[in-house]
């Protein structure tokens, strides 16, 4: 099965980090930084349930080649589900990640986990990604996985980038996943 590993190192702590990645407000803002059309950022809480964000959004395909894009018309619906974990030693974080992409009858699906750790000088936070794909597409799934997995990275890039920028942006601080930031 295809898989993405993603690595990127911020300057933050795994509670801020964890706080903006469960800001429907930074969803948002990824979701601008990808183009995406229909956006619906929240943030979910149920009792008894882990501390969930969903990103929905329709983007457009320009990122696909081009003998793809008749498949796959001009969007595509992504889902991005995060449901969190409790903090864990140092406020090290961690999420079941699933994105859907869906296009007509086609869909990928990406599974997942999602941590949040300090890098060994304790001065920034390793995010790793680590998630397997499936694409159902009959006749043609297999020719349509590296497109996908391309699609995919530029929006874990991008979303690195934003959360470069919203990091940087002093603003009010939004709770983290579950209990809030935990004290550094």
């Amino acid at each position: 099965m295809p898989s993405l590993e993603h690595e990127a190192e911020l300057p933050a702590s795994p509670a801020a980090l964890a706080g903006a990645l469960a800001d429907p407000a930074f969803l948002e803002a990824w979701a601008a930084r990808l183009e995406g059309r229909e956006v619906r950022a929240e943030r979910q809480e149920d009792p008894g349930e882990p501390p969930a964000t969903v990103l929905e959004l329709d983007l457009p395909t320009s990122a696909v080649p081009r003998l793809f894009r008749p498949l796959v018309g001009p969007a595509v619906h992504l889902e991005d589900r995060r449901h969190w974990g409790p903090p864990g030693p140092e406020g090290a974080r961690e999420a079941e990640l699933l994105v859907v992409a869906t296009t007509g009858p086609h869909r990928g699906e990406l599974r997942g986990r999602l941590a949040l750790v300090r890098s060994d000088t304790g001065r920034s936070t390793l995010l790793r990604v680590r998630a397997e794909l499936t694409v159902a597409v009959p006749l043609l799934g297999g020719r349509l996985t590296g497109p996908l997995l391309g699609l995919l990275q530029a929006a874990l890039d991008r979303q690195d980038a934003a959360l470069a920028d919203w990091l940087a942006t002093p603003r009010a601080t939004a709770p983290g996943p579950a209990t809030g930031p935990s004290p550094d």
